[in-house]
């Protein structure tokens, strides 16, 4: 077990100035030096972690361990099991007073040798927490003993862990109770505790998943200004990369609106036919037809037990107050909400304008082919190019 957590307790406890320095590099060496001469005046402490990596400097520390104030301490914290074949100088233990640390054998004594009452204040209910994240404390604490069994590998769990998942249970309480004797068990945020604990606090690092490589390959795709290769999964024509990033951007808005709006945006969708087909079993299922006697219906005008669709583009014509379109000059022309439904009326699609709805400007995947009302000769239409598209890049 890690006993610098319980130093760095007792230095809080005390009002004591603690200067914590982790050893195994020349930095390191430097620092504690000028760290213990600092000390050995002003009368704080020093804790030195991990000294098992500086076991040749350590023959040369008691010459320079001249203590001027008596409430001047030096800590020095290892794991014995990884000193090898350097051993600790037998003259710094001569003059030093060494505490073993092990993690007390059986669930119920580790239990009691983590719990502390000053963790239970009030709310009420957060008693039921720190109990349960002591039990679970003490239970890994245990596995650790029986490695590989209980664990693959041995972890170094310890009263750090214990004491931010407690930092994290009162923070969160806290901001519900508000000095309160009882909170409503119901609001207290179970979720994001949960979460936390186990992919933050108690969460071990999966060496075989190289992170930092991840973020050299986007880095090195950013500054050459090219789109990563796994984000091309969603269906896009080929665009700069601060169009995607525009694009990326907008879909997380959408989504995380989505609940409020219920607005369909089929250029922000990973796969707008089958939104397309769902909704065809819906409507069959709720006008009892089969799903060949259904017609999409497409429309600028709202109606009845319609789908929103919104910031659709029209290019090559425009949208007229009585829902028809008519031949514009302008090249694309935004059409903020249309509204879908599917019917069992074949003839819905006589005399009307055959336009296509394509995913984005590229016009190379074809979502599906709509029937609009339209003023003016079909052939003009035609020859303009009239198409809706679901995306404007």
């Amino acid at each position: 077990m890690d006993a610098s957590n319980r130093i760095e307790n007792l230095a809080n406890e005390n009002n004591v100035k603690l200067s914590t320095i982790a050893m195994g590099s020349n930095e390191g060496f430097q620092l504690a030096e000028k760290s213990i001469l600092n000390s050995s005046f002003t009368g704080d402490w020093t804790l030195l972690k991990n000294i098992h990596h500086c076991s040749n400097w350590l023959s040369t520390l008691e010459r320079k361990l001249s203590f001027k104030s008596k409430s001047s301490k030096l800590f020095m914290t290892c794991n014995l099991n990884q000193f090898e074949n350097n051993k600790i100088p037998v003259s710094l233990i001569r003059i030093s007073r060494i505490v073993l640390i092990e993690s007390p054998p059986g669930i119920k004594a580790a239990l009691y040798s983590t719990i502390k009452e000053k963790h239970f204040t009030n709310p009420i209910e957060k008693h039921t927490l720190i109990f349960l994240l002591s039990w679970f404390q003490s239970v890994i604490e245990e596995r650790l003993l029986y490695v590989p069994i209980g664990f693959s590998k041995n972890y170094e769990f310890n009263d750090s862990d214990y004491d931010f998942a407690i930092k994290l249970i009162n923070n969160s309480i806290n901001k519900i109770a508000k000095n309160k004797t009882n909170i409503d068990p119901n609001s207290i945020p179970f979720d994001s505790i949960k979460s936390i604990l186990s992919s933050i606090v108690y969460g071990v690092l999966d060496r075989k998943d190289k992170h930092t490589n991840r973020t050299r390959f986007l880095l090195n795709c950013f500054n050459a200004a090219e789109i990563p290769l796994e984000w091309k999964m969603f269906p896009i024509q080929n665009i700069s990369l601060d169009k995607f990033l525009n694009n990326l951007n907008s879909r997380f808005i959408y989504f995380s609106n989505l609940n409020e709006t219920m607005q369909i945006d089929f250029g922000c969708l990973f796969n707008p036919q089958a939104f397309l087909t769902a909704s065809r079993q819906l409507y069959a299922k709720k006008l009892n037809v089969s799903l060949e006697n259904l017609c999409l219906n497409f429309s600028f005008i709202p109606s009845n037990d319609s789908l929103v669709i919104s910031n659709l583009y029209l290019s090559g014509a425009k949208v007229n107050q009585n829902g028809s379109i008519s031949v514009a000059n302008e090249l694309m022309n935004l059409v903020p909400h249309s509204y879908v439904d599917w019917v069992c009326d074949d003839n819905s699609c006589i005399d009307k304008l055959k336009v296509p709805l394509y995913r984005d400007n590229s016009r190379s995947e074809l979502i599906c082919v709509v029937y609009l009302p339209a003023d003016g000769s079909f052939d003009s239409f035609y020859q303009n190019g009239v198409a809706l598209l679901a995306s404007n890049i």
